[in-house]
């Protein structure tokens, strides 16, 4: 144990005392390189699929060096099928362009399986000599150190250092930080650069324009219908919606739980977007809360393959906040006087609870609200929001009691009361105020 432990610091202290004077925190500090190397994560944690402040804090250093003049292009590299499909290249790109980073600029690099994929895609298939490094410090030091020692054609490396979250479970990604740096040493013994990324296997990729995605991939990415049929319903609602003219394509589930899904068109002045709803619920479809399971297939069988013209409902009982079997609707969560777009997912949280998905709209666009009580749902699909919290909209206050049934998840944050606070979401280049909700007190799961 002690030869091991001596091991593991000896390596790390190699990385550190070779990575000084080359990652910096101060943007100040740091030279221009033209092109910025941003290391791929996941949008999610990979176990519990909460949010993940490490994919957050480096778009946010991304963003730094490029507004700031210190990179004029940027090469996100990572798993292009990580966490159950998810592109973390893809998911990071659209999280950039959402904050006025041109896609002009940007270029993916999927096969950044590891981190020394990353670095020697970055001088052997994109021919980069001289680049930024983008992550978080501990990463960085590994990055450089790759850089330099595996025979690769590069010259003046550096790196910025992303933030570094301070929840508590980022300290494991520290304690894995040791046993990476011995990996590391190993992989530089027994790898051939040449085998990481053979040039004659890939085409040489010149920077280009690639499309945006309004919508964040990570929450795209779920919406893929492989484990759907083939069969489905067109749903037409006769009554525009907020102005929209709305449809929706529903398919049934291939599974045990027989469940419809349905992807919608919101159309309105010549503009449209589509989002997703894991399981469609219509007063149509629905008779009640447990039953639709087996009403469903029933259903299906009917009008698959048809078209339907329904009436758009708004059915909630009257000490209900949100709505119940209504596939989607608008209101206000965010006290800002404008409307929020809001999709439903049936029962998917504990005890039959429903779970939302809230979107701003903003220059016709659909933009995911992404932070708590908004995404407080981790019982379910891993994003969205339960119908636990209160909205109180004549103190523009909202209150998150204890869910009931989540002392499973050890570690987990139960935010109480919320208040109003004014901030900025950039879209296409443009600033547009709402307001975000700050946390006033944070109650521990074993409180």
């Amino acid at each position: 144990m002690i030869t091991c432990l001596a091991l593991m610091l000896i390596c790390n202290q190699i990385v550190v005392n070779n990575a000084e004077g080359k990652v910096f925190s101060n943007i100040d500090s740091i030279k221009y390189n033209k092109v910025g190397l941003l290391l791929g994560t996941t949008p999610q944690a990979r176990i519990t699929r909460i949010s993940n402040q490490f994919f957050t804090y480096r778009i946010d250093a991304a963003e730094q060096l490029y507004k700031a003049g210190k990179i004029e292009q940027i090469l996100i590299s990572g798993d292009e099928n990580s966490l159950d499909g998810v592109n973390e290249p893809e998911c990071m790109r659209d999280s950039l362009v959402a904050r006025g980073v041109p896609s002009s600029a940007i270029i993916l690099d999927g096969k950044g399986y590891r981190t020394i994929n990353s670095i020697v895609d970055a001088n052997k298939v994109f021919g980069l000599k001289s680049f930024t490094i983008i992550s978080q410090e501990f990463h960085n030091e590994r990055a450089i150190y790759q850089a330099e020692h595996l025979g690769l054609d590069v010259e003046n490396i550096q790196a910025y250092n992303a933030e570094m979250p301070k929840a508590r479970r980022a300290f494991l990604t520290t304690i894995r930080e040791y046993f990476a740096r011995v990996k590391l040493f190993i992989d530089l013994c027994f790898t051939d650069s040449n085998d990481l990324s053979p040039q004659n296997s890939r085409k040489l990729v010149k920077w280009k324009s690639v499309p945006c995605h309004r919508i964040p991939k990570e929450f795209a990415d779920s919406l893929k219908v492989d484990r759907y049929s083939k069969d489905s319903i067109l749903v037409v609602y006769r009554q525009p919606v907020n102005g929209y003219k709305v449809k929706a394509i529903a398919k049934l589930a291939v599974s045990d739980d027989d469940i419809i899904s349905a992807d919608f068109t919101f159309t309105k002045g010549g503009q449209s977007f589509k989002l997703h709803t894991q399981c469609f619920g219509d007063t149509a479809f629905c008779k009640g809360r447990l039953d639709f399971q087996f009403e469903n297939p029933k259903l299906f069988k009917k009008y698959k393959n048809k078209t339907i013209k329904a009436n758009y409902h708004y059915y909630k009982d009257e000490d209900q906040l949100m709505p119940m079997y209504t596939p989607f609707f608008f209101m206000d969560l965010d006290f800002d006087g404008k409307e929020e777009l809001v999709i439903v997912h049936k029962s998917m949280a504990v005890r039959y609870h429903d779970g939302y998905d809230v979107y701003r709209i903003v220059e016709g666009r659909p933009v995911l609200i992404d932070y708590p009580p908004y995404n407080d749902n981790k019982d379910g699909w891993g994003f969205g929001m339960t119908d636990y919290p209160e909205f109180d909209f004549k103190k523009k206050t909202i209150s998150c009691p204890y869910p009931e049934g989540e002392l499973k998840w050890a570690g987990r944050t139960i935010y109480g009361v919320s208040k109003k606070h004014k901030d900025t979401v950039v879209v296409n280049g443009k600033k547009h105020l709402f307001n975000h909700m700050e946390v006033i007190k944070e109650i521990k799961f074993d409180e």
